[in-house]
């Protein structure tokens, strides 16, 4: 069985605060992230995903940079600090002038500081189940995850999969699965898939074209 979050992707690159260079009065500015590489886009993990998988850097983020991928030599051209392999574990904002960030690497002190948070998966005992952390149970939302997903893809062939999430990562997954001989079944909980984007007469049409062509099944939850 294979799932994924069915939540949506916020993004924020550190570009914009190059940027608004002036906003940031010079101070120092540095990145917290949990993967152990530079911001990327989720969505190249996915629709990479027929061809055996994603691989960085063709898919750093370039937002705010002139379509510029933003690699670590990028970063510390614009004196950026990475603080990768990461995670954030707490933060007390209610300090003034100070805001102190406790990571599990140690603390900072923070100036004037922003917080971009990114999303994480939903996971099965977040709605009273459990076995989210079962073998051949994917999320997608970092390279590792992506890397899995190619790994177990390959192991099935002739197979049975579940996706959760009728969004962009969702059907693109499914597309890369049937590409592979794998029976899809998509499960979502609104009406239509890509309900964040499509008209209900869009989505009739791109899912009727994609279930002919792709022998998905679709369950609403």
């Amino acid at each position: 069985m294979w799932m994924r979050s069915v939540s949506g992707m916020p993004r924020c690159s550190t570009a914009l605060f190059v940027a608004r260079g002036p906003v940031l009065g010079g101070q120092t500015t540095f990145s917290v992230s949990d993967p152990a590489a530079p911001p990327f886009g989720t969505i190249p993990c996915s629709s990479s995903m027929s061809g055996g998988g994603a691989r960085l850097p063709a898919f750093h983020i370039c937002v705010g940079a002139s379509d510029q991928l933003l690699t670590a030599d990028w970063y510390k051209e614009h004196g950026i600090e990475l603080i990768l392999g990461t995670k954030v574990i707490s933060a007390d904002v209610r300090q003034n002038p100070e805001d102190i960030a406790y990571f599990h690497r140690g603390s900072y002190q923070l100036y004037n500081s922003y917080c971009c948070n990114r999303c994480s998966c939903l996971k099965l005992e977040e709605f009273g189940g459990s076995g989210s952390n079962a073998e051949n149970v994917c999320y997608l939302r970092n390279i590792v995850g992506a890397d899995k997903l190619v790994s177990v893809m390959r192991s099935f062939p002739g197979g049975n999969a579940i996706v959760i999430g009728g969004g962009y990562i969702g059907m693109e997954c499914a597309a890369a699965l049937v590409a592979n001989k794998i029976k899809v079944t998509i499960v979502f909980p609104g009406k239509h898939c890509m309900g964040r984007l499509f008209t209900p007469k869009i989505a009739e049409f791109y899912e009727n074209c994609s279930f002919k062509k792709s022998i998905l099944q679709k369950e609403l939850l």
